[in-house]
């Protein structure tokens, strides 16, 4: 019976097979064997022809017997990897490993910058809702990162976009909540932006006057839109009118 050696694209599968062949036990030998024969792994195949006295393959486990896709039934062995060989296949799978981590994180990152940004325009612009957009997604982002520092201001910026909104004490709680966790973390710079902002909501009258100044603008916008809909209809219906009249005459 003819010998085929089979190499592995690594070592790890390598001892994969071997580890099953120790699991399995002999009696499933040939199924292992099936695999390694008809499997994607294989990368090298040497062929040793039988009709000599049984030989031992030092350097190679022997996994069992299957048939080749001619029909004919062969021994199947698989080349033992050496100790360097295992280091450097282990190695370079962690080494993948780490970079697929490294570059996920700079994309987070990349888009945190982002949102830093443009959040922070609309915070100076005092725009509630597209600061809360922003501070939301940020927090969500940061969250996969697993970045505790900006989680937590990004905390800070929902309860100053609620603040600007007039929700004066769902921001005072946010602020509260935030110092407790802050004061247990020992973290003295957030729970000094904590305090900053709690003295700011409970003594800034100014907001509420530009919360109202807010609310009536966007009312007259409104009322505006309303007047050149409603004026645009009359003139439509004016004409229809008019039309109408043109024809009856």
């Amino acid at each position: 019976m003819d010998k085929q050696v089979f190499f592995l694209c690594d070592s790890w599968a390598t001892l994969a097979v071997v580890n099953s062949i120790r699991v399995l036990g002999r009696r499933k030998r040939d199924r292992v064997a099936r695999y390694v024969v008809h499997g994607p792994a294989v990368q090298r195949v040497f062929r040793l022809c039988g009709g000599g006295p049984p030989v031992e393959i030092t350097s190679a486990f022997f996994v069992g017997r299957a048939a080749e896709d001619g029909g004919a039934v062969v021994e199947v062995w698989v080349g033992l990897p050496s100790l360097g060989q295992v280091f450097f296949d282990g190695t370079m799978f962690f080494a993948r490993i780490a970079q697929m981590e490294l570059v996920r994180q700079y994309a987070c990152y990349c888009r945190i910058a982002k949102l830093q940004t443009i959040g922070g325009g609309w915070a100076s612009l005092r725009e509630p809702r597209h600061a809360m957009q922003y501070a939301v997604e940020l927090f969500h982002v940061a969250s996969v990162v697993g970045n505790d520092v900006i989680m937590g201001n990004c905390r800070i910026f929902v309860g100053w976009a609620l603040l600007w909104s007039g929700k004066t004490e769902k921001a005072l709680q946010l602020f509260k909540s935030e110092r407790k966790i802050a004061c247990m973390r020992n973290d003295l710079e957030q729970q000094r932006r904590c305090e900053n902002a709690i003295i700011n909501a409970k003594t800034n009258t100014t907001l509420k006057g530009q919360v109202l100044s807010r609310i009536h603008h966007r009312m007259s916008q409104q009322e505006e839109f309303r007047g050149c809909s409603s004026s645009s209809t009359s003139g439509t219906s004016y004409q229809n009118t008019k039309a109408f009249i043109q024809l009856r005459a």
